[in-house]
């Protein structure tokens, strides 16, 4: 005969392995520029946006965050073999300059699996290295209109951003300001300074 409290008990147990190996999935965008190591203050610089969710999405959105100091939004284009529903698709206006930058899609049927979202090409405002250092360019869900990216059952999925990694190289006509305070150092789009 069974106990209310081992019934109980059965359930909560169920219920945990069931939400644990759904939150154990990885969800990733992923902000890269293949093949560019150098870029010059004023160059273009093209990023691509990869998407890698082991969930299936119905689709949602992110917030570009970008330091204003680093890159200046100069467009965003879907890549045409993204398989998403077009009529979810939005995008900021080619040169915004008011946040927040978002990027959302979609499709009733689902997205899951490896595939290029688009391309974002960016107005470099220093000149940098691109492949370690700091994150210079990642997002974050967006809260509206599009919402976070979520499942077929409308809860909302973890998503990990991995943003583009690079070094600011000093400007050398600012040597005698920078002689005068410390070093910057940037961390996720943020400006800190250096011990």
């Amino acid at each position: 005969m069974w106990n209310r409290h081992g019934w109980k008990s059965l359930c909560l147990g169920i219920a945990a392995v069931l939400l644990a190996s759904s939150a154990g999935a990885t969800n990733v965008i992923s902000f890269s520029a293949p093949g560019v190591t150098t870029v010059d203050k004023d160059q273009l610089l093209d990023v691509d946006v990869g998407f890698n969710f082991q969930d299936l999405t119905l689709g949602g959105g992110f917030d570009l965050d970008l330091s204003s100091g680093v890159f200046t939004f100069k467009s965003f284009v879907f890549d045409p073999a993204l398989g998403d529903d077009p009529a979810f698709r939005s995008k900021p206006a080619d040169d915004a300059s008011v946040g927040p930058l978002t990027i959302a899609f979609g499709s009733f049927s689902g997205l899951t699996g490896s595939r290029s979202v688009g391309t974002l090409e960016l107005l470099a405002k220093q000149e940098m290295t691109l492949g370690t250092g700091s994150v210079l360019l990642s997002a974050a869900d967006n809260a509206t209109p599009s919402g976070p990216f979520v499942s077929e059952e409308g809860g909302t999925l973890p998503v990990q951003y991995n943003g583009l990694a690079g070094t600011v190289v000093p400007d050398p006509s600012n040597e005698t300001a920078r002689s005068r305070r410390p070093p910057l150092s940037l961390h996720a789009g943020s400006r800190k300074e250096s011990p």
